[in-house]
């Protein structure tokens, strides 16, 4: 058993260190706190979709588009806003549950 705990070890020294956490408030709204830097928008959303079960669907252009991002207890709404304004993109929302990531159109 030591041999395995020898092994793991190392891999997840070199995993960068992500952060996301979903709280509620007390009306039960949805407060999420993300910690990322120079992370992809695909791990951000990935660990977003996970903690809140909202499927967020990527196109692949920004997929690799890395940001920096630190959010404590803000609503889902304000954090996709954060995300959309320093990322550059827009979004659709389709249905109750899925949002769709675009990059932004040029004015």
């Amino acid at each position: 058993m030591k041999v395995i705990t020898i092994l793991i070890l190392p891999f997840f020294l070199l995993v960068p260190t992500l952060h996301a956490q979903v709280n509620s408030d007390e009306q039960g709204e949805v407060l999420v706190s993300l910690d990322y830097k120079d992370a992809t928008l695909w791990e951000v959303f990935r660990d977003l979709s996970r903690q809140t079960t909202i499927n967020f669907v990527l196109n692949q252009e920004i997929q690799d588009k890395k940001i920096t991002l630190y959010l404590k207890d803000v609503s889902l709404e304000e954090t996709l806003a954060a995300i959309v304004l320093i990322a550059e993109l827009r979004y659709e929302v389709v249905g109750q549950n899925n949002y769709l990531f675009h990059p932004q159109q040029p004015d």
